[in-house]
């Protein structure tokens, strides 16, 4: 990766919010808390259990978003425009259908494009504000049009995206979620991941319904 510099900033540059809040640990919980929020829309997450293969490699596959996250934020604008690229050509070859719904799904289907940037950018977001150094409410909407960016990277039209923490909000709270068995198993393996404890068992969190 060739790093962003001052004669070429990339998508963001030093002084964004973006880079504040990416290079900030708190972005593995707003990760984390994207994951199993995006699980809840139906079709994005038989997109996932059909074609991906984090059962298997679950860290591989965490590393390849990190690095895509990485490029796209700290490269210099070629970098970011190739790891776009590449993330295109694999979307393109994303179809099938949702075994929940019975609707078909495409991953590069501007309506799942969207909802993945947007619970990102929340949950980036909110991560932040509650595990990292917070944000002012100027802050807060500068990071949202940051992104905006980012949508485009994957072939949204930036006049489609929430540009304004308000429009965000309305956008996610207009949504229709729904806990799919595929969304259960899938957020079941991120909150009880299969990885040995002491004595060989799990331990049990009260109140757990998934």
């Amino acid at each position: 990766m060739t790093a962003a510099s001052s004669s070429d900033p990339g998508l963001f540059g030093p002084d964004s919010i973006t880079w504040r809040i990416h290079s900030d640990p708190s972005m593995m919980v707003g990760g984390l808390r994207a994951l199993l929020v995006q699980a809840l829309n139906s079709r994005a997450m038989a997109a996932v259990a059909q074609h991906s293969n984090y059962r298997e490699e679950p860290w591989e596959r965490l590393m390849r978003t990190g690095r895509y996250i990485v490029q796209t934020t700290f490269g210099d604008s070629p970098t970011a425009q190739a790891a776009a690229a590449r993330v295109r050509t694999i979307h393109k070859h994303v179809t099938g259908v949702d075994d929940f719904s019975g609707a078909p799904y495409r991953a590069d289907d501007p309506d799942l494009l969207l909802w993945i940037h947007c619970v990102e950018v929340h949950s980036f977001m909110t991560g932040y504000r509650v595990y990292g150094r917070g944000l002012k409410d100027d802050e807060i909407d500068r990071y949202v049009h940051e992104m905006v960016r980012a949508a485009e990277l994957v072939g949204l039209h930036g006049d489609e995206v929430p540009a304004t923490y308000g429009d965000l909000c309305d956008y996610l709270e207009g949504q229709e979620l729904i806990a799919s068995p595929a969304a259960r198993d899938g957020m079941r393996f991120i909150l009880y991941p299969p990885v040995p404890w002491p004595g060989g068992r799990y331990p049990k969190f009260p109140g757990s319904r998934i």
